[in-house]
């Protein structure tokens, strides 16, 4: 997603502990300094653990350190690319454990049929899509007035990420919002599509920009922009969730349901119930490490399950 791979972070962790100092110019610098960087997702690490540390030793819970308000929002969970009947069999999984909100991935010869059973089946269900740059323009042209007629409640990254004059077209002619997601790494790319008016909303995802600090100056630039924001996540434990919900008070969508799709969860004390993201209230991030921690697997029923994060 970000072109980082886990080597690229192995290394940069052991550059971290051959120069500390390094460690300490990341931590002045992270809430003034704007921008892209190497290996985001230990940079997110870093500061995370810097405020959770900050946090639990104070009793403020991470939204407070961020000056950020409570909330609580319907976070949708993830519906892998399928046939009709593997997208109804998965959806009423989720449909049994009160999750109100769909993202369908889309990327097959099966899209349509599939998005038009989940619409039949469930009308009162708020269904959001992510075609994961998988379109070209006429392609995307004709997809969007298919999901406008099924009521989608908007589209995630329609076009490659560096379309941004197609995508700022999209935006443009048609009704349901386009949010990008590969196009806005962090607040730089954030500002290029602002000038280009290229989506009505954006996806941040902490370990995608580089942090808390970069996710709330990305929130800020996007509001003062009118533009939506949702806070995504990858395939990743309640400690990772528990930061983004941090921002539960501020977003307009949620994608928070990394936790959920595994088992055997390294930490515990935040749970996202019914697919609510509410605000964690303890001090820090919110979450504690189990006695055991024996990694994070992927659940059976999560189809299409690339990636884990512990």
């Amino acid at each position: 997603m970000c072109g980082e791979t886990l080597e690229q972070a192995t290394r940069a962790i052991l550059e971290f502990e051959r120069n500390p100092e390094w460690v300490e110019r990341i931590l002045e610098d992270a809430e003034h300094v704007p921008g892209g960087t190497r290996e985001p997702s230990v940079r997110n690490a870093l500061l995370t653990a810097f405020l959770d540390a900050q946090g639990t030793r104070r009793r403020i819970p991470l939204h407070k350190l961020l000056n950020l308000p409570e909330g609580r929002i319907a976070s949708s969970v993830t519906i892998s690319v399928g046939t009709p009947d593997e997208v109804l069999k998965e959806a009423f999984e989720w449909h049994k454990a009160g999750w109100q909100v769909f993202k369908v991935k889309l990327g097959s010869k099966h899209d349509e049929a599939a998005l038009k059973a989940l619409r039949d089946h469930y009308p009162d269900k708020s269904i959001c899509v992510d075609a994961n740059e998988a379109w070209s323009l006429a392609e995307a042209r004709t997809r969007l007035k298919l999901l406008e007629r099924l009521n989608v409640d908007f589209v995630e990254q329609p076009l490659p990420r560096d379309r941004l004059e197609e995508s700022a077209a999209l935006a443009s002619e048609f009704e349901i919002p386009v949010i990008v997601d590969e196009s806005v790494l962090d607040s730089d790319d954030l500002m290029r599509v602002v000038r280009e008016g290229a989506a009505d909303g954006i996806n941040i995802k902490l370990n995608k920009c580089g942090g808390p600090y970069e996710a709330r100056r990305m929130v800020k630039i996007a509001k003062d922009h009118d533009l939506k924001v949702m806070m995504g996540c990858m395939l990743e434990s309640s400690l990772g969730i528990a930061a983004g919900a941090a921002f539960a008070g501020v977003l307009d969508y949620a994608d928070l349901d990394g936790n959920v799709l595994v088992t055997n969860d390294p930490f515990q004390g935040f749970a996202v119930a019914k697919g609510i993201v509410e605000t964690p209230r303890a001090g820090g991030v919110g979450v504690v490490a189990r006695k055991a921690s024996p990694g994070v697997v992927p659940l059976g029923s999560a189809r299409g399950a690339k990636q884990t994060i512990v």
